[in-house]
Order: structure tokens, then sequence, then C-alpha cells
């Protein structure tokens, strides 16, 4: 079994290079995808001439926007295509640290029954996310013009008696796209969207508020993937704000937080602030 991991990212590259080299060092393969904005030709060079490191950069990828979704789509399809053995296929962040060794990664993933592991929620509270019509790729929501802007949409909706019906009376689920998933529900999701069901799927969710949240859960569980899915991303992210920024930095004092996590990864992670967790982190991996 193979583990292959799908890594977005837009800044702290220093910590992202660190990352891609410790998991290829542990035989992972990595498929990496630098946001437009943000990427340079030299970056891209360093990471391609990694061994089983493939890097490209193809969108800009604005907060919220279904940029995000295409990013990773492109990522897949390129995994799908390089790699003929079976794997399961990884999506985090550049910020993210690996929590467990290839090896432990092999046995617990060997042993899972081919399960898709992700977040996973169907709260009514969240149905104004997709009951209504957003453009974060249009209208920048973390600034205050277009914070204020979406808002003033949203009412004007519920005015109007705007109301979207779920897709094709589809029960709609929402969580984190950082999930890990088999290459068998990969290639059923790529094929999906290739069909015309699949072309109007991907019209509506980028109505949604953060599209990305809704697409992996919806499709698992409106497929005959239903029964794999295991609510459990096994991610530990810190949703309060810490050095600054929500969800947090961590340092070495959330070890103990991510040791009893039992998680395979952990974000968010900054040179600047992690260097000591990193280095009690590797310490405890080596162990294994």
């Amino acid at each position: 079994m193979r583990q292959v991991f799908c890594i977005t990212a837009y800044k702290e590259f220093d910590y992202l290079e660190y990352l891609v080299s410790n998991i290829c060092k542990d035989g992972g393969i990595v498929f990496v995808h630098i946001d437009k904005k943000s990427s340079n030709y030299d970056l891209l060079k360093r990471l391609n001439d990694m061994e089983n490191v493939f890097a490209i950069s193809k969108y800009e990828i604005p907060w919220g926007g279904v940029q995000h979704i295409y990013a990773i789509l492109e990522l897949m399809n390129l995994a799908i295509l390089k790699i003929e053995d079976n794997f399961y296929l990884h999506i985090i962040t550049g910020q993210d640290f690996i929590c467990k060794s290839i090896e432990q990664f092999n046995i617990f993933f060997c042993e899972s029954n081919n399960s898709n592991y992700m977040s996973l929620s169907k709260d009514p509270s969240n149905e104004f996310r997709y009951r209504k019509f957003y453009r974060n790729d249009i209208i920048n929501y973390k600034s205050n013009f277009g914070n204020y802007l979406t808002k003033i949409l949203y009412i004007f909706q519920k005015i109007l008696l705007i109301n979207r019906r779920p897709f094709q009376d589809y029960t709609m689920y929402k969580g984190l796209v950082y999930v890990s998933i088999t290459k068998e529900f990969c290639v059923y999701v790529t094929t999906f969207l290739k069909s015309d069901e699949g072309i109007q799927y991907i019209k509506y969710i980028k109505w949604c508020f953060i599209p990305e949240e809704f697409f992996f859960q919806t499709l698992a569980m409106n497929s005959i993937f239903k029964d794999s899915v295991v609510n459990d991303n096994k991610r530990y992210i810190l949703w309060e704000q810490k050095h600054g920024v929500q969800p947090g930095v961590l340092d070495e004092y959330d070890y103990a937080s991510i040791v009893e996590s039992d998680c395979f990864f952990a974000r968010k992670f900054s040179l600047n602030y992690s260097s000591k967790l990193i280095d009690i982190l590797n310490e405890r991996r080596d162990c294994y």
C-alpha cells in the first residue's frame, strides 16, 4: 500500500520543503500545488528535483474559493495517472506535520478495510451555506468590504425567499477538505466529475459558502462509498488563536495534546514557533 500526500500551499515555503523532504525520506510520494499568487520557478524546481515529488502551480486560490477544489483534483488526477499501485491519498496543507512513520501509516491503513477517513456533519445549522448563493472567488470575504457585501447579499436573498435545494436531492454533508481516502474513491470522484451529473455537481457546489467543505463529504455519503466513511479525519488542529492566527500555530506546549489525540497529522506548523515541537515529535517517531 503506497502512502500518497496531496499538499496545497501558499506560504511558509521553508517549512514546506522540510515537510516534503521528510515525507520522501520515509518513502512517501508527494504531489504539491503552489498557489499561483505566491509561486516561483526556483521553488517549483527544487521540489520537482526531489525524488517522488511532483509540484505544479496552476490556480490562484482565494480564501473559500472553488479553485482549491480544482487544485486538489489536479493533484488527484496526477496521482492516479502516475501510481499503478494501490494507495491512500492524504490531503494536507503545507503547514501540516506527519505524526506517524510510514510503517505506522502502512499498518493502520492496510488494516482499515478500505475505509475513507473524513470529518462529517449534516447539522441543519450549516444549511445557510448551500441554500443561498455565494462566490468567495469573486468577493473577498476576508476583507471588510467583502464580508459586509456577502452579508448584505445573504439578507437580500432571504428577503427574496431564495432557497436553493440540495443538489439532485442529495443529503448535504459538511467537513474539512483534509481527508484520507482510498485510490478506489479517488477514481470514482474523477470519473463521476466527467459525467453530466458530475459537471452539474461542480456547478452547484461552487456557489456554496466554502465549497471545499461540502465536496468530498457530500459525494461520498450519496454514493456506494457511504458505508466506507469513518467520521474521523485523523488530524489534530488547534481551533483557537495562537501566535497571531486561527487555527493556531502549534509549539512544544501542544505536544501532549497531539500525542494523546493519536492523530496522523497536526496543523499548523511554522519554523518560527514550532522547531522545538518538531524535534520532540521526530524523536518520538524515530523510536517507533
